[in-house]
């Protein structure tokens, strides 16, 4: 399967972004992107971004104008990310707005107190559209799953997984006595041992950089891209 240009984690004014949705996309148009997501939080309690109904109607609203402007020329996502954890808005994601979304990425799963993969398995199969893990490292969210076991419960469950090259979702090792940065890389090369399991699975994959206020990080894909060619996983990639 041919090499593929996407993104489909990008933040707007309408949650902790710096841009309106017209200006995602007209970046990842201009650098050949053949589709982009839109992914603001939603329904995240403390999260900047809407947290009722008609506030994050308003925001798909708004992604769905840009997305008949743009027509044929690219292909344009509506989502939204939900911080999944003791945090997350009582009034849950009701389904008249999952009817007008593409997908939805859940961020710490698995970390911060937050709720675990159980619990995404028990809303999941309620939840009638794609559903993500954003910019998730592995080894840090599951520690105790066996890598085996996590790569069954994702495929069972249609649980796909987002690669984010994203700098500031990347895992950082620091010198223990200096301090000093040893290294930085993205999560998914320090769990490739997890990506090597999902080649020949139904486990879908995306691209997402997390983009907030760094225009260029839109287009700025070509490690996870890179990742994808490597292990031969480009059949897992999904059109969302």
């Amino acid at each position: 399967m041919k090499r593929r240009k996407i993104n489909y984690h990008n933040h707007t004014v309408f949650s902790d972004g710096s841009f309106i949705p017209a200006v995602i996309v007209a970046e990842a148009y201009a650098k050949g992107l053949e589709a982009v997501g839109i992914s603001d939080h939603c329904f995240s309690g403390i999260k900047l971004g809407p947290n009722d109904v008609p506030s994050v109607e308003s925001y798909i609203g708004a992604v769905d104008k840009v997305r008949e402007r743009y027509g044929e020329k690219i292909r344009v996502a509506v989502g939204m990310e939900v911080a999944f954890g003791s945090n997350m808005a009582e009034s849950g994601i009701p389904r008249r707005v999952c009817d007008r979304l593409d997908y939805i990425l859940f961020e710490y799963v698995g970390l911060y107190r937050g709720f675990g993969l159980r619990e995404l398995v028990a809303i999941r199969r309620d939840i009638g559209l794609p559903v993500g893990l954003a910019h998730t490292d592995m080894d840090l969210a599951f520690p105790d799953v066996e890598r085996e076991k996590l790569a069954d419960i994702l495929e069972k469950e249609d649980i796909f997984v987002e690669l984010c090259p994203a700098r500031r979702n990347m895992r950082v090792a620091l010198h223990p006595v200096d301090g000093e940065e040893l290294y930085i890389k993205p999560a998914y090369r320090c769990n490739i041992d997890f990506y090597r399991l999902v080649r020949g699975r139904r486990i879908g994959l995306t691209i997402g950089t997390d983009t907030h206020d760094n225009l260029s990080d839109v287009a700025d894909i070509g490690d996870a891209a890179d990742f994808i060619e490597e292990l031969g996983l480009w059949e897992n990639v999904l059109e969302l």
